[in-house]
């Protein structure tokens, strides 16, 4: 049997339905977002249930961002903190710390990794605790919505185009996947076109 078969051959709505909250969860804790997106995908299919499904990714998220930011305030300057604080974004350099409001409110909307925001701001220290779990549960809650958003309007594509949820049942595997690499590609042109028209706003 080669792995395109066994695949088929599971009962994979069924494995979705059970397994599915929980694995979102620990994909959202690790920073993976692109579990929560194929969370708005079962969403609209029917498999999961949407309020469970936002439960899942943003409450984890706020959890892992909260635990960052207290190891971050406890051990300041560790120098494993860089390995998640020097990323550039698009080829350019990041902002360190921006902790203006709004703006900071969607840092978990930008294409970095979610553990960089929480370790600068405990390890500068200029936010409370309280400050920033009031900001990254507010980000975690627009984040979780903004990525099942997204995977249910893809769902909501592919309904359209196979013809309804029987068809997508049917060929879930695929669409899962589909989900995973469309998404990223997506994501990368998006911010992609926006950089470009902030730079030209700039002169650059």
């Amino acid at each position: 049997m080669t792995p395109i078969d066994f695949l088929l051959s599971l009962d994979t709505p069924r494995l979705c339905a059970q397994w599915g909250l929980f694995v979102v969860a620990v994909f959202s804790f690790a920073g993976v977002e692109t579990m929560a997106v194929v969370a708005g995908f079962l969403c609209a299919v029917g498999i999961l249930a949407l309020p469970e499904a936002f439960a899942a990714a943003a409450l984890p998220a706020f959890a892992a961002d909260f635990l960052l930011f207290a190891a971050a305030r406890r051990h300041p300057g560790a120098r494993w903190i860089e390995s998640f604080t020097r990323q550039p974004l698009l080829g350019r350099p990041l902002p360190l710390f921006v902790a203006r409001l709004p703006q900071a409110v969607f840092y978990r909307l930008l294409p970095q990794n979610k553990q960089r925001f929480p370790l600068l701001a405990g390890q500068g220290g200029s936010l409370a605790p309280k400050e920033f779990a009031a900001l990254s549960l507010a980000s975690s809650l627009a984040w979780a919505a903004a990525m099942l958003a997204f995977g249910y309007a893809i769902a909501v594509g592919a309904l359209a185009l196979s013809g309804g949820r029987p068809a997508v049942w049917h060929r879930l595997p695929g669409f899962i996947l589909l989900v995973f690499l469309l998404y990223p590609v997506l994501r990368f042109i998006l911010w992609y076109e926006m950089d470009k028209l902030k730079s030209r706003g700039r002169g650059l």
